[in-house]
C-alpha cells in the first residue's frame, strides 16, 4: 500500500519578515490552511497556491500596513460584526483599516488592528463555514507569513521624475528605519535593469564598503550626503547635491541619478524639489511641495528660501 501523498503546504516556516510590496500566504502557524478570499469573506482554507490566497503587503505614509489580494482587488478590513473581511479599497470608507505586524512571543506573527487610532488584536474564531479572523481583546493569534521572494522589489516607490535623467525611490530594502538599507545583489540588479547610473543617497547611514564596490563593478557611482530624518539639508549641502546631479547629467552620454533617503518621501521630496528649481521649475505654493511628498514645515521653509535664491 503506497503512502498517502503529502498535503500541500506554503513554502517556508511562516516566520518571514513582513515588508512592503512583499507577496505572502498567511497561514495559521504550523498548519496548511491559509487566508483565502471567498466573496466578501476571508476564511482559512487548505493551501492550493491559488491566486485568492496570495496577499500583497501595502503601506501608507504612517507606516501602517494592509494586505491586498490582487486576484479579487480586495483588501482586508473589518466588518460591522468585528470580523476581518475583504472589500475593494473604494468601499472602505474614510477610515481605512490598518494593521501592524509584531513577532508573536510563541512564534510566527501577531497582527494588531488599527481603526481610528483604536488598537485591538486579531484573533481566530470559527463558525459553520470555517475558521476566520476577528478583532477583539482576547489572545492574539499566531499567523505564519510565507514570503514569495521573487515578488519583492528591493527599491520601493521607484519613479522617474525626468525620464532617464532623475529618479526617486526608497532606500534599498527599506523596512521602517534608515539602517534597514541593504544594497544587495537584488537591489543592484534592479538598478541596472532600470538604467540608473548614479546614486545620491540622503540616508543617515553610509553603505558598506563591499556594497559600494558592488555598485562600482556595475558602473554605478555613489554620492552620500546624509540628512537626519524629517530634517533639511544645509544650503551648502543642497548646492553640493545639485552639482553632483549636474555633473552626472552633463556626462556624454548623460548619467541618470537616483535620489533616496529612507522611506523616499520627506528628505527625498525636498531634494528632488530643489533640483527641479535648479532646472527652472517654479513652485507656486506649498501644495505643490506636498505633491512632491515634502513633509514638514521646516522642509517647506527651506524650499521657500531656496527658490528665492534662484536667478530670475
Amino acid at each position: 500500500m503506497s503512502a498517502p501523498a503529502p498535503k500541500p503546504f506554503p513554502a517556508g516556516s511562516g516566520h518571514d519578515r513582513v515588508v512592503e510590496a512583499g507577496k505572502y500566504f498567511i497561514s495559521l502557524l504550523g498548519q496548511n490552511r491559509v487566508a483565502t478570499v471567498l466573496g466578501d469573506d476571508v476564511y482559512f482554507r487548505v493551501f492550493t497556491n491559488a491566486a485568492s490566497q496570495i496577499w500583497t503587503c501595502i503601506r501608507d505614509g504612517n507606516h501602517h500596513f494592509n494586505f491586498l489580494n490582487g486576484a479579487s482587488g480586495r483588501q482586508l478590513t473589518r466588518n460591522t460584526e468585528g470580523n476581518i473581511s475583504a472589500k475593494v479599497p473604494g468601499a472602505l470608507g474614510s477610515s481605512p483599516t490598518r494593521f501592524h505586524p509584531f513577532p508573536h512571543a510563541q512564534g510566527g506573527v501577531s497582527l494588531v488592528h488599527i481603526l481610528e487610532d483604536v488598537l485591538q488584536v486579531v484573533e481566530i474564531a470559527e463558525d459553520p463555514t470555517g475558521v476566520f479572523m476577528r478583532v477583539g481583546l482576547g489572545r492574539a493569534a499566531q499567523f505564519g507569513f510565507h514570503l514569495l521572494e521573487e515578488a519583492v522589489p528591493a527599491l520601493h516607490r521607484f519613479d522617474w521624475v525626468i525620464t532617464d535623467v532623475l529618479a526617486r525611490s526608497s532606500a534599498p530594502n527599506y523596512n521602517g528605519k534608515d539602517s534597514d538599507q541593504r544594497m544587495d545583489v537584488r537591489a543592484i540588479e534592479q538598478l541596472v535593469k532600470l538604467g540608473v547610473k548614479s546614486i545620491i543617497s540622503l540616508n543617515e547611514h553610509v553603505l558598506l564598503e563591499d556594497e559600494i564596490e558592488g555598485l562600482t563593478r556595475k558602473g554605478i557611482t555613489y554620492f552620500h550626503s546624509p540628512i537626519v530624518d524629517f530634517s533639511v539639508p544645509t544650503v551648502d549641502q543642497m548646492q553640493d547635491i545639485c552639482r553632483e546631479f549636474v555633473r552626472n547629467r552633463d556626462q556624454n552620454p548623460p548619467r541618470s541619478s537616483l535620489v533616496y533617503c529612507g522611506y523616499g518621501h520627506g528628505r527625498t521630496g525636498t531634494v528632488i524639489t530643489g533640483i527641479q528649481m535648479l532646472l527652472g521649475r517654479r513652485f507656486p505654493n506649498r501644495a505643490a511641495y506636498r505633491d512632491n511628498h515634502v513633509e514638514t514645515g521646516a522642509q517647506m521653509d527651506f524650499l521657500d528660501a531656496f527658490q528665492k535664491s534662484m536667478p530670475g
